[in-house]
């Protein structure tokens, strides 16, 4: 079993991601979190990189999940989340591989709308490309905060354990796509 350590902007995305990814690589990977306490631009910083080079050691691949916050077509935000991904590839000497949410880790939420619908007992609908949604946090905010329960970037670990991951796999291409890359890398890893 290869280990996996996850690097994101939030512990919440992390644990999503993670509990996402279980449900079809639970055999295949351990997964775990590095520099919990690291948040957002703190991954741009040195002390970020430090602790970095020490757990990944403990790691076969990282796992680098970072929102772009902007269309993939706004290639100077692509760039610099590529320039940022290769500052961590010269930074670990374990294999690494990038999860580039498209707008925000929300955009997965819109993948499988139903199982968001039967956690907040809501009855949206979104039939969309969820890469296209701008401030996919925002629409969800906007469109439950009236309801009993409202949408919070806290129940995120929750939500993606109820995903359905074939529907999300399916909906959102920049996840589709990152799957093929971490598919080969647990391959070449094991």
């Amino acid at each position: 079993m290869i280990v996996v350590g996850l690097i994101g902007e939030d512990p919440y995305d992390t644990d999503a991601i993670q509990n996402l990814l279980r449900k079809k690589y639970n055999a295949q990977a351990r997964f775990v979190s590095i520099s919990k306490r690291v948040r957002g631009g703190q991954l741009d910083s040195d002390k970020f990189f430090r602790i970095l080079k020490v757990e990944s050691k403990k790691c076969h691949m990282v796992l680098c999940i970072r929102d772009l916050d902007g269309f993939s077509s706004q290639e100077h935000l692509v760039q610099a989340r590529k320039d940022w991904f290769d500052n961590v590839c010269q930074n670990v000497s374990c294999s690494s591989v990038l999860l580039l949410n498209i707008w925000e880790l929300e955009a997965f939420l819109l993948g499988d709308i139903d199982s968001f619908n039967r956690f907040y007992k809501s009855n949206l609908s979104y039939m969309g490309n969820p890469s296209a949604q701008p401030n996919p946090k925002e629409w969800l905010k906007s469109r439950t905060k009236k309801l009993k329960k409202s949408y919070k970037e806290s129940d995120c670990p929750e939500l993606f354990a109820s995903l359905d991951y074939d529907r999300v796999f399916n909906r959102c291409n920049f996840f589709s796509t990152f799957i093929t890359v971490f598919e080969q890398k647990i391959k070449e890893c094991a």
